[in-house]
């Protein structure tokens, strides 16, 4: 009869446990899938957010006020997408806040001023050399530029953190929706045109320069102005005025 007792309690011993490790699993996994649903929400926000950052102002000048939140507020593997992401985004707003000191306009304008003009003419060798060092900054800048528009390196920015393809997955999804991908391809596009735009003009500058250097003997500043006492040259002047590109 004893030994009947302590099976029945052995037994019932072993079913309390397995009640037991049942619902410790259960939780395990609830908690589980508590953790991830909370921590997707919240790194969907977070991107969502940073991807929402208005680089560009409505009338096309560049919001030097633009800034991503680098506060990391997912953890875990989520925190390594959310950063990840972020120091891209953050990288391009950067860059992008970089073009001022780039394509400074007051810089061309003064080439043709009546002071740079009395001060560096007629050899511009200044003047020459500040545009040579131009085109080289802005090659630069726009390589970069469309270097990180590249679809293809923001989507693979994530290959080399040691997640597995579940988050590089994720990251992927948040990194680029349909009209993210639009936008870069159009960035990407811009860019291709304005480098294209500002080699032609820094050319065309450059031709003008060549230009007053090489006729020397035919021109004098005059009143703030050039004024040419040879009417074949200022023809020639003229026609190279012209020839400006649009900007």
């Amino acid at each position: 009869m004893e030994d009947n007792n302590v099976k029945k309690k052995s037994k019932k011993g072993l079913i309390i446990a397995i009640i037991l490790i049942v619902l410790l699993v259960i939780g395990a996994i609830a908690g589980f899938i508590y953790y991830n649903r909370q921590q997707l929400e919240l790194l969907t926000d977070e991107i969502n957010k940073a991807t929402e950052t208005k680089i560009v102002n409505d009338d096309g000048s560049i919001n030097q006020e633009a800034k991503i939140d680098m506060n990391i507020k997912s953890s875990g593997n989520y925190a390594v997408v959310e950063q990840t992401l972020k120091d891209y985004l953050n990288e391009a707003v950067v860059l992008f806040q970089d073009a001022e000191n780039i394509f400074n306009e007051q810089v061309i304008e003064n080439i043709f001023s009546p002071e740079n003009i009395n001060t560096d003419g007629p050899e511009f060798t200044e003047t020459k050399a500040k545009i040579e060092e131009l085109k080289q900054k802005s090659n630069e800048y726009l390589e970069k530029l469309a270097d990180i528009c590249n679809e293809e390196k923001l989507l693979s920015a994530i290959d080399d953190k040691g997640l597995n393809d579940y988050y590089k997955e994720l990251y992927r999804q948040l990194a680029t929706d349909s009209k993210t991908s639009q936008e870069l391809k159009d960035t990407l596009a811009e860019v291709e045109s304005t480098k294209t735009t500002i080699a032609g003009a820094l050319d065309w500058i450059t031709k003008v320069l060549n230009f007053l250097s090489d006729n020397k003997n035919y021109w004098i500043v005059q009143d703030g102005q050039i004024a040419f006492t040879n009417q074949s040259k200022l023809d020639e002047y003229s026609k190279l005025l012209d020839e400006a590109p649009e900007m």
